[in-house]
């Protein structure tokens, strides 16, 4: 699952595996491709493959018609208060058409009310042509109103381009090419977005490890030290690398807050314990 929405927002959405647009407190948009043969289900296909765009919350998820794919993205921009924006492409050579389940989003075009066949969808489900090489957009507002004419918005490509240079601010990875370098690139990418998005791991070691990261990507370290006290609380009786890479986090997060005392008595933590192995491979 991948989270969407702006930083500095407080509206959010899941993004499923198939490409549905899931707001936390709000309806999901769910869609859905007629081909020359049949419906195509993207929750219910063996055909959908979704990938992170250079691990940004922007998705790319492919469906398989018969003469190609119909290819959905998904990105999130701050434009009029915030704006999630589906975007859906035919790549096939033929034409198609695209349903979403319901109306309460800002379209390119205006909707009308086409019968839709073929397929049992809600009442106000609606359904638009896709020819060869064709684009629709349609975007769920994150504030009223809800309807209406889709503003011109940064493209994904913009939004993909501003999320790298937010998660590169803590520090870029260069590694060897290859799928390897770059899924490990791209997954640190990825986990830097979400806790910029606001979605930070239950467990201490990890929440430690997490603050750490927003302070390295910009975040007040001051505004993070009593939440910080209570990770290092539960965390510090754990064995395992995980607590110590966390604490070793927490450190420098109490010396960039100038906590001094709190460092001190970190410090004597650490001091106390045995130390663990580095792990040979990322967790998986």
């Amino acid at each position: 699952m991948v989270t969407t929405g702006v930083t500095g927002g407080s509206w959010r959405a899941t993004i499923t595996p198939w490409g549905a647009v899931a707001p936390w407190d709000g309806t999901p948009l769910d869609w859905y491709v007629a081909a020359d043969d049949r419906w195509h289900v993207p929750a219910r296909e063996s055909t959908v493959r979704q990938r992170r765009i250079a691990g940004t919350p922007v998705t790319e998820t492919r469906v398989r018609v018969p003469t190609g794919d119909v290819v959905q993205r998904v990105s999130s921009v701050a434009d009029r208060g915030g704006i999630t924006i589906v975007e859906v492409e035919n790549e096939s050579t033929m034409p198609v058409a695209v349903a979403f389940d319901h109306r309460e989003v800002l379209s390119d075009r205006p909707i009308t009310d086409v019968p839709i066949e073929g397929i049992e969808l809600p009442p106000a489900a609606f359904v638009r042509p896709l020819g060869h090489r064709a684009t629709l957009r349609v975007g769920l507002a994150h504030r009223p109103p809800t309807r209406g004419v889709l503003p011109v918005a940064a493209g994904w490509t913009r939004v993909v381009s501003g999320w790298r240079a937010s998660t590169d601010r803590a520090s870029r990875f260069e590694l060897p090419d290859g799928a390897a370098g770059g899924g490990l690139a791209d997954a640190v990418v990825g986990a830097r977005c979400e806790l910029l998005l606001g979605v930070l791991p239950d467990d201490p070691a990890e929440r430690l490890v997490a603050i750490g990261e927003l302070v390295r990507l910009g975040d007040d370290a001051a505004a993070w030290v009593d939440e910080l006290a209570a990770a290092v609380e539960a965390a510090a009786p754990s064995t395992g690398w995980a607590a110590d890479a966390g604490l070793t986090a927490a450190g420098r997060v109490l010396a960039l807050a100038d906590e001094r005392r709190a460092g001190a008595d970190l410090a004597r933590i650490v001091a106390g314990r045995t130390a663990s192995l580095r792990p040979s491979s990322p967790p998986p």
